[in-house]
């Protein structure tokens, strides 16, 4: 059975809730931080993922904290999935020496960014 491949980057998001919204020397409470995967081409991935379709993902992450956070996730969507073998990450590299990239988003207590 054929499926897709997606090529591209593997991110970390931090999604951090502040009070209100940043204003130069002002000081916040956060009231809540969450990570998720990112990057275009694994929100992708999980997309398909999702609607069952058979995907593989190519990326590579840095062999840092984030990287083994990231592996961590995407090897726990594959082993919560009804069928696994839909999931591929076999092009999934954590290189030494790289950075595993993060986006960081601010949030209002309304969701607003």
């Amino acid at each position: 059975r054929r499926g897709i491949l997606v090529v591209g980057n593997t991110y970390l998001d931090d999604f951090i809730t502040l009070e209100s919204f940043p204003v130069p020397d002002g000081k916040y409470t956060i009231s809540k931080i969450y990570t998720l995967l990112g990057g275009s081409a694994t929100n992708t991935f999980v997309s398909f993922v999702r609607l069952n379709v058979k995907t593989s993902l190519a990326s590579v992450v840095g062999k840092d904290n984030e990287g083994d956070v990231a592996l961590k996730q995407l090897n726990k969507l594959k082993l919560k999935h009804k069928n696994p073998r839909n999931v591929d990450l076999k092009y999934v590299k954590q290189i030494e020496g790289a950075r595993t990239g993060k986006t960081i988003v601010m949030l209002t207590p309304s969701g607003q960014s």
